[in-house]
């Protein structure tokens, strides 16, 4: 069981079984109902290529120091594999890839109608009105161009990207932080990785569903038909660090939908209106990484 480190940024955060960590507080993302993956595993022959040469499997693991691994064939599991004290019911912190979740979640918020990308993220959260968030809209947080004044620095400790991360550590309020930013250049003109962005975000998907953080994935989990819980960071007011704090199994991170709901996590294909989504709001530009891009695409797909 991992114990805490009392410091309050990326340093003291535990990756594996993070809801044992007595100075961060967590709620559960229940799994109500489900079922486990099919599994027929084999040894895998592997090469990975990277840096001017090959390596095995396990080799491999070792070098990039990795924890878990499992691989699927058509929705069924061929290969499982964890480091030595960690198995199938380990909950692995999935720090920033927890956008990745929320991104599905602002998908199925576009699909039935509570958001759409053009919206001011002031008038789904009008406590933002005169930050820098203030003329943004949901598109903007999505591909994170939303120009505000923000380094993400996890090795400064006075810098904003820290004292995010330590509200969650100390039990303080993180949206008091998000009203403090403040504007940088003009939206839509530039990218830049901001976990700021992610939990803005989030306050807008929350004020437009109704429903927090944890109750969201647990229904997405249900769509899954994950089997088992996994756990979010939450703050001292109780809202959830949904730009890296959730942890889960293995399994349920590679779940499928189950056959009894088959359009419940299904996305649709984009209309072909979206990629015109920024010109027809206000004619700005939009400046995107590709990794950023890949994430914006996982929630515009639903719609």
């Amino acid at each position: 069981m991992p114990t805490s480190t009392a410091r309050p940024g990326l340093a003291g955060l535990a990756f594996t079984d993070p809801h044992h960590d007595p100075a961060w507080q967590h709620v559960v993302v229940p799994s109500t109902s489900g079922h486990e993956l099919p599994s027929a595993t084999r040894d895998l022959d592997v090469d990975v290529a990277g840096a001017g040469r090959s390596r095995g499997l396990e080799e491999w693991v070792t070098e990039t120091s990795s924890t878990s691994l499992l691989a699927l064939d058509e929705g069924t599991v061929v290969h499982e594999w964890y480091a030595e004290g960690l198995g199938a019911d380990t909950r692995f912190l999935g720090a920033s890839m927890t956008k990745s979740v929320l991104a599905h979640l602002i998908g199925r918020a576009l699909r039935d109608g509570a958001l759409a990308l053009t919206d001011a993220v002031s008038g789904h959260v009008p406590d933002l009105a005169g930050t820098g968030y203030d003329g943004t809209t949901v598109l903007d947080l999505l591909t994170m161009t939303t120009g505000v004044d923000w380094v993400e620095d996890h090795r400064d400790p006075d810098s904003l990207a820290s004292r995010l991360v330590g509200c969650f550590a100390t039990g303080s309020d993180s949206r008091a932080l998000l009203r403090d930013v403040a504007p940088g250049v003009p939206p839509g003109t530039r990218f830049a990785y901001c976990t700021a962005d992610s939990q803005v975000l989030d306050w807008v998907r929350e004020r437009a569903t109704g429903r927090s953080y944890a109750d969201d994935v647990a229904r997405l989990w249900e769509a899954l038909g994950c089997t088992r819980d996994a756990y979010v960071a939450v703050d001292g007011t109780g809202v959830a660090l949904a730009g890296g704090g959730l942890a889960a199994t293995a399994p349920p991170a590679s779940a499928t939908p189950r056959p009894s709901t088959p359009t419940a996590a299904s996305p649709v294909q984009p209309r072909s209106d979206h990629s015109s989504a920024r010109s027809s709001a206000n004619e700005r530009p939009v400046a995107r990484s590709r990794t950023q891009s890949s994430t914006c695409e996982s929630a515009v797909q639903y719609a």
